[in-house]
C-alpha cells in the first residue's frame, strides 16, 4: 500500500518570516507533526572556515504530545543574528567563541562580528544542518545556490530570494501500517 503525503509547503522569494515556532504551534494545534526550515543570506562560516557561506538557517520541529506540545526552534549558528544586532545597538559585548571578525579572529565585539561571520553550532554538525536547510529551502525549490545569494542581493536590492520549507505530517500518516 502506498501512502500519500497530504501537504508540503515550499514558499519561494520569501523574506524573514519571524519565529518558526509560531508556525509549528499552529500545526501542532491541529494534531500535526511539522518540520519548518528557512534559508537566509550568508552569515555563517562552515566549520573550520573564516568566511560566511550559509545563512543562520533556523530549524524548527513541533509535535503534539497529549499535554504541552514539544517544539524546538533553533538556529544553526551559536548565537542568533538578532542578538548580535541588539548588542551592537546597545554597545554590549557578545559571548566569546560565537563569531569571527572580518580577519577570521574570534571576537566579542558585536560590530566586528557583523562585519565578519558567525560560527555554527556543534562544529561540523551545525554546518551540515545549515547546508541541509539550504538544500530544502533553496536548491530543492530550483533556487539559487547559496554562493550566488550575495551577488543576487547586491544586483537586486530589496529583492528577497530566500525560501521556506514546511512539512506537516498527520499522525495517521505516520502510524498507518503498510500491507
Amino acid at each position: 500500500m502506498q501512502k500519500k503525503l497530504e501537504l508540503v509547503w515550499c514558499i519561494k522569494k520569501s523574506g524573514h518570516y519571524g519565529l518558526s515556532s509560531f508556525y509549528a504551534e499552529q500545526a501542532v494545534k491541529n494534531n500535526l507533526i511539522v518540520f519548518c526550515f528557512t534559508n537566509a543570506p550568508p552569515a555563517l562560516a562552515p566549520y573550520g572556515a573564516k568566511k560566511s557561506l550559509f545563512g543562520t538557517n533556523p530549524i524548527c520541529f513541533g509535535a503534539p504530545t497529549g499535554k504541552a506540545p514539544f517544539i524546538l526552534d533553533a538556529s544553526t549558528s551559536m548565537i542568533n543574528r538578532g542578538k548580535i544586532r541588539r548588542a551592537s545597538k546597545l554597545g554590549q559585548k557578545i559571548p566569546y567563541g560565537v563569531a569571527l571578525d572580518k580577519y577570521g579572529q574570534i571576537t566579542i565585539d558585536a560590530n566586528k562580528a557583523l562585519e565578519g561571520t558567525q560560527l555554527p553550532i556543534s562544529t561540523f554538525k551545525g554546518s551540515g544542518l545549515a547546508w541541509m536547510v539550504d538544500i530544502l529551502s533553496g536548491v530543492l525549490q530550483v533556487r539559487v545556490i547559496v554562493e550566488k545569494l550575495k551577488i543576487l542581493l547586491m544586483t537586486f536590492p530589496g529583492h528577497k530570494i530566500w525560501g521556506i520549507y514546511l512539512l506537516p505530517l498527520t499522525l495517521k500518516f505516520l502510524l498507518e501500517k503498510t500491507l
